[in-house]
């Protein structure tokens, strides 16, 4: 009865691994603000919660605990180690832990999570045969996903919901990381082939293979080519050098087979080097993924090794460090305006974030991984299947020289790893061994004997200890984290359906569940201060009810803001310049709010100090205050900074105007129009404006005015940042008339309780 059980938790525990292998590629879900990435992890880490489970019965009813002893153990166990202490010292340990809003790797949790589904693997595949399932799985998924992908890029749209209709659109949320898919499935398929049996499941695999082809040629990109050069050069290495009277001999057999996927193989590139053909299966305007250029990356990765040398400044940061370490170059690219969360390979992010100690640890890892693979190639029980996993191990490997990791190649990689020690231990290498523990002595000398007692086993009882604190701890973050997705994408919905009330109700309640999330915080605070101004909107028809209303919905939006920027996430850019916005929107309600608008937008600019578009908002603030000389000044830093930004030049113009420098204002309207196009209503307006200044140029003298070199060498009066503990709120206008931000705020300090 007991070995029936233990066959059934077996082949659940395989099953759980190929069930994830074929889905987690695939997988996604509408119900969360970010569909893929989030709900990959989440299914990733439900199923290791799952395998740890079954894990701790199987240990209750064999009564032993063994242990798979491998090479690898050793240097995951001190990057693990490393990765722990990087997030504890970490500049932002919420996102350390737990990842960024919309790029959840790596983080503490995900990579804690791959390594117990990496132990799951190893010690519970119990044969050759289910590796090989395995691999079929990936296989299976992999080209499920790329058809999906090719059918968005030929314009075939799978449904009417705005996601299906995106001219992107794939299962993997990545185009890199479909074309990644795509080529590993073209090795596996190829691999997969040779030892095929049935003619029917040989026509499948050359369908694969031609399908995950044409991905790989249509979606592919720089990583994409790399990895797959890389994946082909093992695989003919490994062949020539173990096998190749074996595979030679398998070739043969399925010539048919192999000369119709070469057959393919030439015809796709004829068509893609044709230009009339070209033109027919390309996509022009099909969107690629914006990746950092390695120059940038490597400037910005430097940098914060120079000031954070020994264990860097902790997973899932580089986003606040890019804002504070880009080179001024980025202005003059097409991705100036964004904010990069990742570098622009994953050996530069390891060197970021988890500074030199971690990068040696990373290279420890890096050497064994190359031991175990090396091994594989020796195997001869079934060499097809080493052959493959060499080749896909060294492929993954590749790609973390070209492009970061994400939660789907990070799986990918460590399945990879762990299959390979399973393949080991089946083959009973030298380099796998079996420890079994125990308190009291095992019979036939095979084990490790910790206590020596008469009395029956309770190790395995203990073992099961921390298998239920993981469950428990780990299912209270899930649940956590999902919720607080679940309900942001509710408000998502409801704001989409203009229903300002529901989704005020579930920004709010995702904020409840996880209040750490400083993206849920400058979410409800632009929405309370949307809902605050389209209430004001009504003008006398407001009752006193109303008003408070409107009090309460500014005194949230400023909280909130103040919540992200003080106690959440100081150090991020962009928190401080949603927290300046809202205080900029109450100017002409709070008599100070001019002030704290420029003091939380200076704050932005020390965060991010070559951005023109921060320089640009606070001109915008001097400028409304009529301070026309520190917003002309902003405006030239601005230009200086980016001398193609229209909107600069166009402002600078302005501000030059009020400044009566009318020949300099023309200059500036000119290098605008020159930016703009000429069919375009601000081409017309800027050239109206040019046209007028020359018109009516003035030419008296005796007025003493700034010169341009003034006005580009003064500085605005830079006012010391207070500290800001309590929650603050506004009121509307009328309420408020002589009032300033700090009185509102002792009326919220009332009202709200503070929030966690």
């Amino acid at each position: 009865m007991q070995d029936k059980r233990l066959a059934f938790i077996n082949s659940v525990l395989e099953g759980i691994v190929m069930f994830l292998v074929f889905v987690l590629p695939i997988f996604f879900l509408p119900f969360t603000s970010e569909f893929f990435e989030f709900n990959k992890l989440i299914l990733l880490a439900v199923s290791t919660i799952i395998m740890l489970i079954l894990w701790g019965v199987k240990l209750i009813l064999i009564k032993k605990v063994e242990v798979v002893k491998s090479p690898l153990y050793l240097p995951f166990a001190l990057f693990f180690g490393v990765v722990l202490l990087s997030s504890v010292f970490s500049i932002n340990q919420t996102a350390s832990i737990f990842g960024l809003q919309g790029q959840w790797f790596p983080s503490l949790f995900s990579l804690l999570t791959l390594g117990l589904f990496y132990y799951m693997v190893t010690i519970n595949i119990s044969s050759t045969k289910a590796i090989g399932n395995t691999l079929s799985a990936l296989l299976a998924g992999a080209t499920v996903s790329t058809f999906v992908a090719l059918l968005s890029y030929f314009g075939i749209r799978l449904g009417e919901s705005g996601y299906l209709s995106a001219p992107n659109f794939n299962l993997t949320g990545s185009t890199i990381t479909a074309s990644i898919l795509a080529t590993l499935a073209f090795i596996l398929g190829i691999t997969t082939l040779l030892k095929s049996k049935t003619a029917s499941s040989k026509v499948l695999l050359v369908a694969a293979v031609c399908i995950n082809l044409l991905g790989v040629a249509l979606l592919g990109s720089t990583p994409t080519w790399v990895v797959l050069a890389v994946g082909l050069a093992t695989l003919v290495y490994t062949v020539a050098t173990t096998q190749v009277s074996a595979v030679v001999s398998m070739v043969k057999e399925n010539k048919v087979y192999f000369l119709t996927i070469i057959t393919f193989v030439v015809a796709t590139v004829v068509m893609l080097i044709t230009p009339a053909t070209r033109s027919v299966i390309t996509n022009p305007d099909y969107p690629r993924e914006l990746r950092l250029p390695l120059r940038e990356s490597w400037v910005v990765s430097s940098s914060i090794m120079r000031d954070f040398p020994i264990l860097g400044t902790g997973p899932s940061t580089f986003n606040l460090n890019y804002t504070r370490y880009k080179p001024l170059s980025v202005n003059s690219e097409n991705f100036w305006s964004v904010t990069f969360s990742r570098p622009g390979n994953e050996v530069l992010g390891i060197v970021s974030s988890l500074g030199i100690v971690g990068f040696l640890v990373f290279l420890f890892l890096i050497l064994r991984v190359f031991k175990v693979t090396s091994s594989l190639k020796a195997h001869i029980n079934n060499p097809v299947l080493a052959i493959s996993l060499c080749a896909v191990t060294y492929a993954m490997l590749s790609l973390l020289l070209v492009h970061s990791v994400n939660v789907t190649t990070g799986f990918l990689l460590v399945m990879f790893l762990a299959l390979g020690i399973a393949k080991s231990k089946l083959e009973a290498s030298r380099e796998i061994d079996t420890v079994q523990l125990s308190l009291s002595s095992l019979s036939g000398g095979g084990g490790m004997s910790l206590i020596g007692s008469e009395r029956s086993e309770i190790f395995q009882y203990i073992m099961a200890i921390p298998v239920v604190a993981i469950t428990l701890v780990g299912g209270f973050y899930i649940y956590r984290e999902y919720a607080g997705e679940y309900f942001m994408r509710q408000a998502i919905v409801a704001a989409q359906k203009n229903d300002g009330l529901a989704t005020y109700e579930y920004q709010q309640r995702a904020i409840s569940t996880n209040p750490t999330k400083d993206s849920y915080h400058n979410t409800f605070a632009n929405t309370n201060l949307a809902l605050a101004g389209n209430l004001s909107a009504r003008g006398n028809e407001l009752t006193d009810d109303d008003r408070a209303t409107v009090q309460t919905l500014i005194s949230q939006s400023v909280g909130s803001s103040r919540i992200t920027t003080e106690t959440l996430n100081p150090l991020n850019a962009a928190n401080w310049e949603i927290r300046a916005s809202i205080y900029r929107a109450l100017i002409g309600v709070a008599e100070d709010a001019n002030t704290w608008a420029v003091n939380a937008y200076n704050t932005a600019i020390r965060l991010d100090p070559v951005n023109p578009r921060l320089r640009l908002e606070l001109g915008g603030v001097y400028y409304a205050a009529e301070d026309y000389l520190s917003a002309a000044n902003l405006f030239s830093q601005a230009v200086s900074l980016k001398d193609d930004y229209a909107n600069a030049h166009y402002n600078f113009a302005q501000a030059l105007k009020m400044l009566q420098r009318y020949e300099d204002a023309r200059r500036e309207l000119v290098a605008t129009r020159r930016l703009l196009e000429e069919s375009s209503a601000d081409y017309e307006a800027v050239n109206a404006e040019i046209k007028e200044i020359e018109a009516n140029f003035p030419t008296a003298a005796g007025n003493q005015k700034p010169t341009v070199d003034e006005i580009a060498g003064t500085q605005p009066e830079e006012v010391e940042q207070e500290p800001l503990t309590n929650v603050g709120e506004e009121v509307e206008q009328e309420a408020i008339e002589e009032g300033t931000i700090e009185n509102v705020e002792e009326i919220v300090q009332e009202e709200e309780e503070p929030q966690e």
